[in-house]
């Protein structure tokens, strides 16, 4: 959601507790660290890495976007009453860069 000429003290009162960054801000890719496990995350501003870090307490290492992929499985149900598809995320994947390229999309 883009927000134009509000002050940031403006936009925290509207909206407590959401986080809020610059649009202009520069993103990265990032691997994220939590005492449980890791994984790898893209399009972050560095301002959200801090406050997750002094929030929850993760780790984050920048990395380079080209090194990972993330694949999300999806299915798709249909309503017996309506006819209406209602798709649904599954799950999600990371691939180390060297075998993104071998996974196929198959359709079932």
């Amino acid at each position: 959601m883009l927000i134009f000429e509000k002050t940031s003290k403006e936009i925290q009162g509207e909206f407590p507790g959401y986080w809020f960054y610059k649009a202009t801000e520069p993103t990265y890719c990032w691997t994220v660290s939590t005492q449980l496990r890791s994984t790898y995350a893209r399009h972050i501003p560095v301002s959200t890495t801090v406050k997750m870090k002094t929030e929850f307490g993760f780790q984050f290492s920048q990395i380079d976007c080209s090194s990972f992929c993330i694949w999300e499985h999806h299915t798709i149900s249909r309503s017996k009453i309506t006819g209406l598809r209602n798709p649904r995320r599954v799950g999600r994947e990371v691939f180390k860069a060297d075998s993104c390229s071998s996974y196929l999309m198959e359709e079932l």
